[in-house]
């Protein structure tokens, strides 16, 4: 039986004056940076499952006696700068579309798998999604496309008590340096780093009953880097 989503992470029910037991969150995509998720849940006392694709989301409902909140970190195989330039379209196919396929069907994988006892959908992409980058032009569309179907997915499912929202990362957490950043005058706004324990902060308060009425959002967990509208 999959439970309301109220009470049910047992940090954030601490802040908010509620007991709880520990959530059950499937963590999929990415996988360095789905690792990250994983451990700073875990250490937050969560039972997470590490996926290694959407497919796998319907057995992990099952194993742990349901799921309040799917994470899923976009992903792209081969991922690696290349000039726009010489994009085919095996390279669009890959980069661009896949992605965003990817997402959909961890997005509908996880909607039948709170069964109609609400749950939260969060989606960890790149900051390239709100500039642009050079050489990852491929990727960076195919991430502003999974924005939007964040949003999209939030209105449709909001009165199911199903949020959806986006966290951005800068794109080093995708094990990238690019050689040509995103030009950024200031830096980061905040000294202080962003590691796991922040990742896993984030998600639990999207996931959670104090984020309970955040969604569609684009978060930024990059530090102030991307000041976004």
């Amino acid at each position: 039986m999959i439970s309301d989503r109220s009470g049910w992470s047992g940090s954030v029910a601490q802040v908010s004056g509620q007991t709880g037991r520990a959530g059950r969150v499937a963590v999929t995509g990415r996988r360095e940076l789905a690792g990250r998720a994983r451990a700073g849940l875990e250490e937050l006392g969560y039972a997470v499952a590490m996926l290694d694709g959407p497919a796998g989301i319907a057995a992990a409902a099952e194993t742990l006696g349901g799921l309040e909140a799917v994470v899923h970190a976009v992903d792209a195989d081969g991922l690696a700068e290349a000039p726009f330039a010489e994009c085919d379209d095996a390279a669009w196919l890959r980069l661009a579309e896949t992605p965003i396929w990817e997402s959909l069907t961890a997005f509908q994988a996880a909607y039948a798998a709170f069964a109609g006892g609400g749950g939260s959908i969060v989606a960890l992409v790149p900051s390239i999604a709100l500039t642009g980058a050079a050489r990852l032009a491929p990727f960076a569309s195919a991430c502003e496309g999974v924005r939007q179907l964040v949003k999209s997915a939030a209105r449709a499912w909001g009165r199911e008590r199903i949020t959806v929202n986006c966290l951005t990362l800068p794109i080093e957490a995708w094990g990238l340096e690019p050689a040509h950043p995103v030009p950024n005058r200031y830096g980061p706004s905040l000294d202080r780093p962003a590691g796991d324990a922040e990742l896993a902060g984030a998600i639990a308060y999207l996931a959670g009953p104090l984020g309970a009425a955040v969604t569609g959002a684009t978060i930024g967990l990059d530090r102030g880097t991307v000041l976004a509208p």
